[in-house]
């Protein structure tokens, strides 16, 4: 582990540069998608109701968060390590979903059949397959997150869903097209600004249909 630290991309190049407050930036923006989740999970239990908010997208969520961390540590980045770290409170909102929410048939199954991503990950020896299965997976984030747009315009109505996640994602997402591109990582400068595109549209649609106590 030690050696793994000294050699990480972020501790070779520390030092008062852009690089490093890039990093900085997103260990801090990792934190507040975490809370961000956190709080959307709350809602849910709080209100024991999980209309609108989408299994498959958090099931998706969840096993993309988890497979950065092997991909992390194979490319040597302390930051996309800790960034894994956010499919935790995707567990929590995945727990009040199975609870609360009349799911549709298809939706677990879906949901469930993403773990063999993170299986793949695991197990793939080179640093070029694991590359390979973090590109495809990125762009799952956004074949999967039409979900979400998905359950809020069929069920004309925001339900449970926390738009705080999607506020922070946006800016989240401002800081890891930075980084990125200052590590030349060319999946993530190129999912960043889809990314941001897809949550101001779930922001759109939630302020089209939040009911008047929300």
């Amino acid at each position: 582990m030690e050696e793994f630290l000294i050699n990480s991309a972020e501790i070779k190049n520390f030092g008062f540069n852009i690089l490093t407050l890039s990093f900085l930036g997103t260990i801090i923006f990792s934190c507040l998608q975490g809370w961000s989740l956190f709080k959307q999970g709350k809602k849910i239990w709080d209100l024991e109701d999980g209309r609108s908010v989408s299994v498959i997208q958090f099931g998706y969520w969840a096993v993309y968060f988890f497979a950065v961390i092997p991909y992390g540590f194979s490319i040597g980045s302390i930051a996309l390590i800790f960034n894994g770290l956010v499919g935790i409170p995707c567990v929590y909102i995945l727990l009040g979903l199975w609870k609360f929410k009349d799911s549709k048939w298809y939706e677990w199954p879906t949901a469930t059949s993403f773990l063999a991503i993170l299986a793949i990950m695991i197990i793939a020896d080179e640093v070029s397959e694991k590359e390979m299965i973090f590109s495809v997976s990125l762009f799952g984030i956004f074949i999967f997150g039409l979900f979400q747009i998905y359950e809020i315009w069929k069920e004309k109505n925001a339900g449970s869903v926390d738009i705080g996640v999607q506020k922070v994602f946006i800016l989240t997402s401002m800081f890891w097209f930075v980084y990125s591109a200052l590590v030349g990582n060319v999946p993530l400068v190129i999912f960043n600004p889809i990314s941001i595109m897809m949550n101001v549209v779930v922001i759109f649609l939630y302020k089209k249909y939040k009911g008047p106590a929300q």
